[in-house]
């Protein structure tokens, strides 16, 4: 008896997760329609992603710890559109000058900005709960 309850979750749990990945994989999911990036941003992302710049770079601590976290770089104090522009153009002592075209920048700029509206990620700001929650320190 017992061993049929077992074999009876089992299959179960396995019906479900092969129904579940067929939906998933079969379901039309449109980036652009999920997505909270206008169409410039979007681009800026792919020019991004095709640039490596993850693979030094972070959001939220989450990518390579070569350069910095870009999360709110947008934001911060004497940066923004020509700071970002510049940086990319000439790069820095352990970052490439990249060869972009003045869209191809504005557009990566236009992805940055939209990654700083989307949070604050400087973890001096936050804080742990008894409870094991982070919260920001300004709440």
């Amino acid at each position: 008896m017992r061993f049929t309850v077992k074999i009876g979750i089992l299959l179960f749990l396995v019906c479900s997760f092969v129904m579940y990945s067929f939906h998933l994989y079969t379901s039309n999911h449109s980036l652009k329609k999920t997505a909270l990036l206008g169409d410039a941003a979007l681009e800026g992302k792919i020019i991004w992603q095709q640039n490596n710049c993850q693979s030094c770079h972070q959001f939220y601590g989450l990518g390579g710890y070569l350069g910095p976290d870009l999360t709110n770089v947008y934001s911060t104090k004497d940066n923004g559109t020509g700071y970002i522009g510049i940086m990319i153009k000439n790069g820095t002592k352990t970052m490439p000058a990249f060869k972009m075209t003045e869209t191809e920048i504005e557009k990566v700029t236009e992805f940055l900005r939209c990654m700083d509206q989307s949070g604050k990620a400087d973890p001096r700001n936050f804080k742990a709960t008894v409870s094991g929650d982070i919260k920001c320190k300004d709440e």
